[in-house]
């Protein structure tokens, strides 16, 4: 554990030895590389305290605690007095990500824009239009991208960003053009075969996304992701011969492959019968097994703080496109690190829960699902989300995840005279005979009749699910918004400091 690890470093060291420049830097990075603050505060107490005539050095290393302790503040005054481009390198990627957190966007821009880490003046741009895209400017989005394409035009990447975004923001049009522009400087990228097959499925012409994914074929013969590709466009066609004629190959190939366990929860059941899965495996696909129902997790006391934060979060209501919510809003991560003393303890509650579940696979279940046994590599990140009358979540998945989870925090009362049953409007449905037959006869709002396992939770109610699997919830008309804190176990991609 890098707790004990620091621990014992600094015992080792003696007064002299900490007063040596480089030795409290790194003890300091450490400290703070194992969520512990406050052991970085009291070394720099002990030997580097802050003061006006303090060398940038100690400035840096202040401002890296700001950083990790959540004060933007006093992080942001720090980073003004920087006058070594190094020491701004080293801060800006914290003390953006912390404004982010926090909705400040703008001076989340100026920060990125004084720093000299970026390799070229257009991926400074890229940076500063996912930005804009995250809290919803959409229009300055669109310029910084175009912007970027104007810097470098005969470069893949920018061209590829714009296609993109112009795909993600639903213009369909000028994203088939910006892709084919950036597919004509790179014909050898995936990505670009990728986001062509994505938009031409986009807009249900299965015959060219199928063309172009026999073009990545010839040009890749053993990129999975392209027979993954054709699977997924296979699944929407009525048909399903085709489908059948390799899904097991490929299954057999690269088990655990988030978009073929999402395909494989979206079929039909009589389909994923053919396929030659076991008893066991047919299982991992049945919402009635794997959804994990726990009542009155959490006090209303928990529930209310949190409802508050939620509602008084600056990014709630950011535009974002392509989120399940509609007629509603939701917040930015929730779970940034360093977490609130609100959010741990809220870890705290969850964590057991999520143990359980994971323990609950069995090894044949972990190895074809890529399912842990355990958190050990695993964090939280989620988000609120507030749905107002009238509102629903649309059918959807979270390939990028482990497991998911929902945390009711308030939900409508029900109309009078009206029996509560678990098809009630705002219920949480599961889909287990698959989406892809209903996608093409029914509108997103209608879609909960497909459903084939749903609940009605109350109050500080917990569900868990296995992220693959398909969801939404029924609208509902009632008074009052309904308000819940969803979240993924993903993995931990800056590694565990526990």
């Amino acid at each position: 554990m890098l707790f004990r690890s620091f621990d014992r470093a600094e015992a080792l060291l003696s007064p002299q030895q900490l007063d040596v420049v480089s030795v409290l830097e790194r003890l300091v990075h450490g400290w703070l590389l194992a969520q512990r603050p406050d052991r970085a505060a009291l070394l720099l107490q002990r030997h580097a305290p802050l003061d006006v005539s303090s060398p940038e050095y100690v400035k840096v290393l202040h401002a890296s605690l700001a950083a990790a302790s959540g004060d933007a503040d006093q992080a942001l005054t720090l980073f003004g007095q920087f006058h070594d481009p190094s020491s701004r390198e080293a801060l800006s990627a914290p003390l953006s990500s912390l404004l982010l957190s926090q909705g400040r966007l703008l001076e989340a821009e100026q920060v990125l824009v004084q720093s000299p880490g970026t390799a070229t003046r257009a991926d400074l741009v890229t940076n500063l239009a996912i930005l804009a895209t995250e809290f919803g400017r959409v229009p300055r989005a669109r310029s910084l991208y175009r912007q970027a394409l104007e810097l470098e035009p005969q470069s893949f990447v920018p061209a590829y960003n714009l296609a993109r975004f112009y795909f993600l923001q639903g213009d369909a049009e000028r994203a088939q053009d910006a892709a084919r522009y950036a597919h004509s400087l790179a014909p050898q990228a995936r990505e670009g075969y990728q986001l062509m097959e994505e938009i031409a499925s986009g807009r249900s012409d299965f015959d060219a996304a199928l063309a172009v994914i026999e073009q990545w074929r010839r040009q890749h013969p053993t990129d999975l992701s392209a027979m993954v590709a054709a699977c997924r466009v296979y699944a929407a066609l009525p048909d399903h011969l085709s489908l059948s004629a390799i899904l097991p190959d490929l299954l057999s190939r690269c088990p655990g492959h988030p978009e073929l366990l999402v395909l494989l929860a979206g079929l039909p059941r009589s389909v994923r019968l053919s396929q030659g899965l076991g008893d066991s495996l047919m299982a991992c696909f049945e919402p009635s097994l794997q959804v994990v129902h726990r009542a009155s997790v959490v006090s209303a006391g928990l529930c209310h703080d949190l409802e508050a934060m939620i509602l008084q979060d600056p990014t709630l209501h950011s535009h974002r496109p392509n989120k399940p919510s509609r007629q509603g809003s939701q917040t930015y991560e929730l779970f940034s690190h360093p977490l609130s003393p609100l959010m741990a303890s809220l870890v705290e509650v969850l964590r057991p829960y999520v143990e359980v579940v994971l323990a609950g696979f069995s090894p044949d279940q972990r190895h074809v699902l890529a399912f842990p046994p355990s958190m050990e590599g695993l964090t939280f990140s989620g988000w609120g989300v507030v749905l107002d009358s009238g509102g629903y979540q649309a059918p959807h998945v979270h390939p990028e995840s482990v497991l998911s989870g929902v945390l009711y925090l308030r939900l409508p009362e029900p109309k009078a005279g009206h029996p509560v049953t678990t098809s009630s409007p705002g219920s949480l449905c599961f889909y287990g005979d698959g989406v892809y037959a209903s996608g093409s006869s029914a509108s997103e709002a209608e879609a909960h009749v497909y459903a084939t396992d749903s609940i009605l939770p109350s109050m500080g109610d917990l569900v868990l699910f296995p992220s693959y699997l398909w969801h939404g919830t029924m609208p509902f008309s009632t008074a009052g918004p309904r308000i819940c804190l969803a979240f993924n176990v993903v993995p931990d991609r800056a590694g565990s400091a526990s």
